[in-house]
């Protein structure tokens, strides 16, 4: 009889870890998995919490006691064993639901502090410039070094140099400019996007240079990953993929 309660308690105190490790259910807010936005979980969808999972396993163990055979009483050590595996599933579950607590509320910080750049632009890592409605286009690089000489080539998407910039001598740092969008003949591009390459060189030395592409922020989505950029001339750029603002 003694083997037959405690075989049964352990089962289920075996299901009932499985179940706790499964369960991502949590009483408090989550981030939908689809569609990035906060929902409420209510009690009722919480099956599994630290306080469940302790009066279950109580239950079952006031059973066991009960069922126990006075001449082979149950034995300390297995009690006291269960009752360690007990307290550490309910400190992880416990560690989880706050870790999932503070995802929610970052996700939904970001999101507001992404939402503050709607209007402005962001520079993210990349060669393209996008020319429209005839506005001049910002183009930004970093020299990794100071430069004797400094060149900005505009190329079209078949990589034909369509301007050729002479920005002489340059120190270390980042470097903006404004390009109008006119050929090295004078005459007005088409719209649409191009690339640029930077050729920086000192004493006959190619310099580093890190290109930057710079568009403005049209919106902001939460996403499974966090909050993105809907730009003019990029599409979606990552929060976290933004290097400066301007």
């Amino acid at each position: 009889m003694t083997v037959a309660a405690t075989s049964t308690a352990t089962a289920d105190w075996g299901g009932l870890l499985s179940a706790s490790k499964t369960s991502d259910k949590f009483t408090g807010w989550k981030s939908d998995p689809k569609t990035g936005q906060l929902m409420k979980v209510t009690a009722a969808e919480s099956e599994n919490t630290a306080d469940e999972l302790q009066n279950r396993f109580l239950k079952l163990l006031v059973a066991q006691l009960k069922n126990q055979d006075p001449n082979n009483p149950l034995d300390n050590a297995q009690v006291t064993s269960q009752m360690a595996q007990l307290s550490t599933v309910t400190g992880i579950q416990g560690l989880n639901d706050t870790f999932k607590s503070m995802e929610a509320m970052m996700t939904a910080s970001q999101t507001m502090q992404a939402s503050s750049l709607v209007g402005k632009q962001v520079m993210v890592s990349g060669n393209t410039v996008t020319l429209a409605d005839g506005q001049p286009s910002r183009l930004a690089f970093d020299l990794g070094g100071n430069a004797d000489m400094v060149y900005v080539e505009v190329k079209s998407k078949s990589g034909e140099v369509m301007d050729t910039i002479d920005m002489g001598r340059q120190s270390t740092g980042l470097k903006t400019l404004e390009w109008d969008g006119k050929g090295s003949n004078g005459q007005a591009l088409p719209q649409g996007d191009y690339t640029y390459t930077v050729n920086a060189t000192a004493a006959g030395k190619a310099v580093p240079v890190t290109s930057y592409s710079i568009a403005s922020v049209m919106s902001v989505a939460q996403g499974t990953t966090g909050a993105s950029l809907q730009t003019q001339s990029m599409g979606d750029v990552r929060f976290t993929d933004v290097k400066r603002v301007f």
